[in-house]
Parts: C-alpha cells; structure tokens; sequence
C-alpha cells in the first residue's frame, strides 16, 4: 500500500469506484499467495531432496509443518509492513517497522531463556512460535499456527482501518 502511494499508483486506483478496504483485503490476498508459492516449492524440494540428503526419518509430514510455520512467520511480518505502510503511508517507515520488530523478537526469543531479566519476552516473539514446537520434530502445532496467523489477521485489520482512517490526498 505504501509503495504504491509513494509511487502515485494509489491516486490512480482510489479515483475508480473501489473502497478502501477492498484494497488493503487485495493487498493483504496477495502477500498470502506470494507467501504460499515459495513455502510450496520450499517444501517439494525438501521432499525431494530429503532422500539424497538422507534426512528420510524426518518425514514429509513434518517438512510440511515447518514449512506452514515459516510461511505463518512470513505472512506475520507481510501483515506487519502492511499495518504499518497502511497507517503511515511510508515504506521506509514500514520496512524499518518489520526490521527493528523482526530483531527485537529474535533476540527475545534466541536469548530469552538464557536471561531472566527478559525471559517472559520470548512468548512476545513470532520466532518462538514459529520454532518453539519444534515443527521439523514434532510435526505440527496447531497453537502455535493459530497464534501467527491471529496475529497476521489482527495486523490486517490495523492495515484496513489506519487506511481507512488516513489522508491519503486523492
């Protein structure tokens, strides 16, 4: 949404008959299909090379779990620059957004457990939910899915009416 505003697109495409929240909804569409097609190819190729590579005990079961989850992390941070690009109508500002979260949360989730000081953070990170179930050997986890994909939905929903609510001069 951002780059398209910054670019003049948006003018163009807001003096049609289209509303505001159709907009975000298409873009938000678009970022889980643009997501989706590389997870799928990440994990046909998993499969594929999983028997020369000879990591066969890990089965396409749980190659498929890991790779849902890392498209469920992607599509949070997607989620994040478009709230943040929605709102502010910058995508400097949103990709600075997704880059200092995406540390931050890292950094909670990677040293978290070490450090008591900030231990309760590491439940803040998308990370732990993306790899705290250990989705390559535990196969799946429903709760820690439904946790980045309500995430990515509540993200959406901040996108939609900070556009909604934002001048954006057309």
């Amino acid at each position: 949404v951002a780059g398209d505003e910054e670019s003049g697109r948006m003018d163009v495409l807001l003096a049609h008959p289209v509303e505001r929240w159709q907009v975000v909804l298409q873009r938000a569409a678009a970022m889980l299909l643009a997501i989706a097609l590389p997870v799928l190819v990440l994990f046909v190729a998993l499969v594929v090379a999983s028997g020369p590579a000879d990591f066969e005990e890990i089965g396409a079961e749980n190659l498929a779990a890991a790779s849902v989850h890392l498209g469920l992390l992607g599509l949070f941070f997607g989620a994040l620059a478009l709230a943040v690009g929605a709102a502010t109508g910058s995508r400097g500002l949103a990709w600075g957004a997704v880059a200092l979260v995406g540390i931050l949360t890292y950094i909670a989730n990677t040293l978290g457990p070490s450090i008591d000081a900030i231990s309760w953070s590491q439940s803040l990170s998308p990370f732990y939910y993306y790899s705290g179930g250990r989705p390559l050997v535990n196969g799946f986890q429903p709760d820690d899915a439904a946790v980045l994909a309500a995430a990515a939905l509540v993200l959406v929903a901040v996108a939609v009416l900070g556009f909604q609510r934002r001048d954006v001069a057309v």
